[in-house]
């Protein structure tokens, strides 16, 4: 039998007899369905109540770092937290009095900059959804049964697949995202997803980067981690370099959050500043 011929005979018993595929006969996905697939994988994310880690984040510029450390407490119902600046080292004299925020510092720890829809798995601060899926079933004012539906796709990204790569030991799809309107808005340059689970283990954003009438788009490097059944930011950097005539400002920047879990339970003075001064004066 030609191979041809055998790869077919194969197929159909995949098909009929629930036979596995050999390796040589399974076809990678397109990149649309690839990016689809990943997308509905992100929102269907079930974060915890409560997000608790260490954050760090420094900017580089000329050999001078200028360094942050925050612990912090995230309720994830609507972003609130509660904030305890850390000293960098022993010399760092700051004030480490905790205090409530509506945000959490510098970003929501659970975003993907647009990948999955902007609600409570996605920041609803920096870009849209891409490939949206809205449905609108057919009505009839007839008693007849409805039997059909109409589903509208809206495509933010012309997705290509550059193809299969490892990414810490781990295989991925390796996606190049080209928005179609609005650039600034639509942030997604690259993908890497899991080939097997469909995670998104990295995201190349596209972040908008200002110094008085210079304007740049850096891209950020934003690497993703497992926490309980979530996978949420763990690592990013970013260089940037904003030129005007001869002038040039340059520097880097990285942020990490550390020693992240889920929390289940956390007091309310923790979200409230009313309360949390109400808790301090006992």
């Amino acid at each position: 039998m030609n191979r041809p011929a055998h790869l077919l005979a194969w197929l159909v018993a995949a098909a009929v007899l629930g036979t596995t595929v050999p390796a040589g006969a399974q076809s990678t996905p397109d990149a649309d369905a690839i990016f689809a697939r990943a997308r509905s994988v992100a929102e269907a994310r079930t974060l915890p109540p409560y997000l608790e880690y260490t954050t760090y984040a420094a900017f580089v510029r000329k050999g001078h770092v200028d360094a942050e450390h925050y612990h912090v407490i995230v309720r994830t119902a609507d972003g609130t937290s509660y904030v305890t600046p850390v000293p960098d080292s022993p010399a760092d004299r700051i004030d480490t009095t905790p205090y409530v925020q509506k945000a959490p510092p510098y970003f929501w720890p659970a975003t993907t900059f647009g990948l999955a829809r902007a609600q409570k798995n996605d920041s609803e601060t920096v870009g849209t959804a891409s490939g949206t899926v809205s449905a609108q079933p057919q009505t009839s004012p007839s008693p007849l049964a409805v039997i059909g539906g109409v589903r509208a796709i809206s495509r933010e990204y012309t997705v290509t697949l550059a193809g299969t790569e490892m990414l810490e030991g781990v295989s991925v799809y390796h996606l190049l995202l080209a928005p179609r309107y609005d650039p600034s808005k639509h942030q997604l340059r690259e993908a890497f997803i899991d080939t097997q689970t469909y995670q998104t283990r990295r995201l190349i954003v596209a972040v908008s980067a200002n110094a008085g009438p210079i304007h740049s788009q850096p891209r950020a490097v934003i690497d993703y981690a497992p926490v309980g059944d979530a996978w949420l930011v763990a690592h990013g950097s970013i260089d940037f370099t904003l030129r005007f005539g001869f002038l040039a400002f340059s520097g880097s920047g990285e942020f990490r959050l550390s020693d992240m879990r889920a929390v289940t339970d956390e007091p309310d003075w923790m979200f409230d500043r009313t309360k949390l001064l109400a808790h301090r004066r006992g």
